[in-house]
């Protein structure tokens, strides 16, 4: 099996972030706030237009093995000139075929690694779904702390979901 490995996706990756991000929904609906459907409608998603541009302040990390993509993770800093030492972390996804083994967290570190580090952004928040324990336990894991509740945030097939904020601080 070939070595995992993280960086930013490239302009000529649009089309691989869309696939993975519509699969990613469609395996785990109640984890995001949009729809696969919704998704599956725009001709482009959320990150295609940073992905296209290169944008260093909003970009998609990757983790790849070999050619393929296997996980996601996206992130925005913040546009207003008070907050730019903020990011925010989105649509974390690996493939299931790779869950449970560690490439969520390494691509996590590695996104918040070069935030903290290239971008000198000091704060990454995130939001979880409160049911989601893996994601929970991992974000905890990885140094991230809990600092709200967003009760309600999620409905979902007549059942409401929280989601749980959290931030990681350089």
């Amino acid at each position: 099996m070939e070595a995992i490995t993280y960086r930013l996706l490239q302009p000529d990756e649009a089309g691989e972030y869309r696939t993975l991000r519509l699969r990613c929904l469609k395996e785990n609906p109640m984890a995001f706030a949009t729809s696969f459907e919704e998704e599956q409608a725009n001709e482009k998603l959320r990150f295609h237009e940073a992905i296209a541009s290169g944008d260093p302040d909003d970009f998609v990390m990757g983790a790849f093995q070999g050619p393929s993509c296997v996980g996601i993770c996206g992130h925005l800093r913040e546009k207003k000139g008070k907050a730019r030492h903020t990011g925010r972390l989105l649509q974390v996804y690996v493939h299931s075929e790779q869950q449970g083994r560690g490439v969520g967290s390494k691509l996590i570190l590695a996104t918040v690694d070069h935030v903290f580090n290239k971008l000198g952004v000091e704060m990454v928040t995130l939001g979880v779904v409160a049911r989601n324990e893996g994601a929970l336990s991992t974000y905890t894991r990885l140094g991230f702390e809990q600092y709200g509740l967003l009760k309600k945030y999620l409905y979902y097939e007549g059942n409401y979901y929280d989601e749980v904020l959290m931030a990681k601080y350089k």
